[in-house]
């Protein structure tokens, strides 16, 4: 890159490069303050003896036949013979070229101006000054000359490093610079001679910048954070800085920062800054210490959040009842998982549903109804379901769910924890009194055209006092027969398990005390001469029902099967 540009216009030069330099100086020599300051040494103080043209910047062929050298350098709150960010000022010892001949240029020309300089390093092929606050710079070492010698003593610079490691990068480079006319267009050249670098020992030490992520890991497990949040927190070197620049999608930058604490913990504040980060954008941390020292860590931008498919329950054992509820498409076995497994999905923690989204589920197995009702009784298969809506986001993974197939059961479901039969005169002859109401529940789960059968058997009634009831209780079917229940079983209730029917009430069309005709049930078989006492008596006796998973005929006397 060339600078021809004319003097009056440096000025704009600088601003649009966002080049400058860190002092302001003064022409006189100055001496090393005898407190407070100490000589910069040590593995990271990097000489070079031939010096070279700052990164970015090109002598465009004016170039010195002899170069000054940069000497010792002092500098205030060092530590270890390095600069600090509260390191303020620099003094800088400035000698001869190796041949002892001052500095001239090679095409003869004069020197404009010549002056002590640092400057930053700001990226690959670029440096700029530590100091956004100086902005003239006074030649203190030659005006308008033909040849410039080292001047005595020191000169003294001021500097900026508060920002050191962040926006002020190592290396630092030393050295001096020089504007030239070649032939009507001045030149700016900044050349170094001493490089204060980072120490590569203490940067592997340092603890690693590791974000805390809030949304998905991408596919290479690298952290991943949300354009929604306003906060971004991980681990770092315990009182680093850590400094994360921010670019939108309109091309504007912008560079947050925080200081981790005494346990290595940041939380950076950015407000909006990621709501107009690019899907997928990488984010680079940098940490560093108060030497400049630093390491970086990453972390990738999500504009838009993946589906999340979860399950509350993610093992289930399912009878063949549940196989036929299941249906026989895709559609309808997920609608099954959703109501019987929790499954459920959401998006950055908002619900995510079929009216309102236009969710769908998804699964590599196209016939899932065939794969579950293939299941032979005691088998396992685990259904792989993932997600996907009109907008066209979807689940990043899929939720697994077993299922194992069992025989069914037959069981009793509620029953009627009593027999009310009322209070009843004392008839003149033979009646028989229904209840006031029954309910007897079977529930049955077993393949469809199971057998089952109930049966029950009555106690003798008595009323607690001696008394028995001159009366027992039957079962009379539809037919008109009668069947004493005392100390019997009898069958009451026959069937097959009916596809799609898994609960049913076998007394639930039985005779009551206010419908009757022609109804079967267990009614009360009362004859004249029940003992009723002065007033009245309350006779009470216990039925014990039976279930058996095997055919029977009403009315028998016995049951076969378990």
């Amino acid at each position: 890159m060339k600078f021809r540009k004319f003097l009056i216009f440096l000025g704009l030069l600088l601003t649009v490069f966002g080049i400058g330099f860190v002092y302001t100086g003064t022409a006189k020599a100055a001496s090393v303050p005898s407190t407070g300051f100490a000589r910069l040494s040590g593995s990271t103080f990097g000489v070079a003896y031939a010096g070279n043209v700052a990164p970015g910047w090109t002598s465009d062929g004016i170039n010195t036949s002899e170069n000054m050298l940069v000497g010792d350098i002092y500098g205030n709150n060092t530590i270890n013979g390095r600069i600090t960010r509260k390191t303020t000022q620099l003094y800088v010892a400035y000698t001869s070229s190796t041949m002892g001949n001052p500095m001239t240029l090679k095409n003869g020309n004069n020197f404009l101006s010549v002056y002590a300089d640092v400057l930053k390093t700001t990226g690959v092929g670029t440096s700029n000054d530590v100091s956004s606050a100086a902005s003239t710079k006074t030649p203190n070492m030659a005006t308008n000359v033909a040849s410039v010698k080292a001047p005595s003593g020191y000169q003294l610079i001021n500097v900026d490093f508060s920002d050191l490691g962040t926006k002020s990068r190592l290396p630092v480079l030393v050295g001096y610079t020089y504007t030239a006319d070649d032939y009507g267009t001045v030149i700016t050249v900044p050349r170094y001679f001493v490089t204060l670098k980072a120490d590569t020992t203490a940067e592997a030490l340092m603890a690693p910048v590791k974000v805390t992520g809030t949304a998905t890991a991408n596919a290479d497990g690298n952290p991943t954070i949300k354009t929604a949040d306003s906060t971004i927190t991980g681990t770092a070197e315990k009182n680093a800085v850590v400094t994360v620049p921010v670019l939108s999608t309109d091309g504007t930058s912008k560079t947050y920062s925080t200081t981790a604490d005494s346990d290595g913990k940041f939380s950076i504040s950015v407000g909006d800054g990621l709501k107009n980060v690019a899907d997928g954008s990488k984010l680079t941390f940098t940490e560093t210490n108060d030497f400049g020292d630093s390491k970086t860590g990453t972390a990738y931008v999500q504009a838009k959040q993946p589906l999340v498919i979860d399950a509350t329950n993610k093992s289930l054992d399912i009878t063949p009842a549940d196989v036929e509820a299941m249906g026989t498409t895709n559609d309808s076995v997920y609608a099954w998982l959703v109501s019987h497994a929790g499954m459920n999905v959401t998006q950055d923690s908002k619900a995510i549903t079929e009216d309102t989204d236009g969710l769908k589920y998804t699964s590599d197995d196209t016939d899932l109804a065939k794969t579950i009702g293939n299941l032979a009784n005691g088998a396992s298969t685990t259904l792989s379901v993932g997600a996907t809506d009109t907008a066209g986001d979807k689940t990043n993974s899929n939720v697994a769910i077993k299922l194992t197939k069992n025989d069914g059961e037959l069981k009793f479901g509620a029953i009627s924890q009593g027999m009310d039969f009322g209070s009843q005169a004392v008839p003149m002859k033979e009646t028989l009194i229904a209840p006031k109401g029954l309910s007897v529940n079977v529930q049955d789960t077993r393949v469809a055209s199971s057998d089952w059968s109930v049966s029950a058997n009555a106690s003798t009634l008595t009323d607690g006092n001696g008394h028995t009831l001159a009366g027992k209780l039957v079962y009379l079917d539809s037919n008109g027969n009668k069947y004493q229940m005392t100390d019997q079983d009898i069958t009451v209730a026959t069937g097959a398990r009916q596809s799609g029917s898994n609960s049913f009430d076998i007394a639930g069309k039985w005779a009551t005390s206010t419908d009757t005709a022609g109804k079967a049930g267990i009614f009360l078989d009362a004859t004249p001469n029940i003992y009723s006492g002065s007033a009245s008596t309350t006779y009470t006796g216990e039925v014990t029902w039976a279930l058996t998973n095997a055919p029977g005929t009403v009315g028998q006397s016995s049951v076969t099967g378990q």
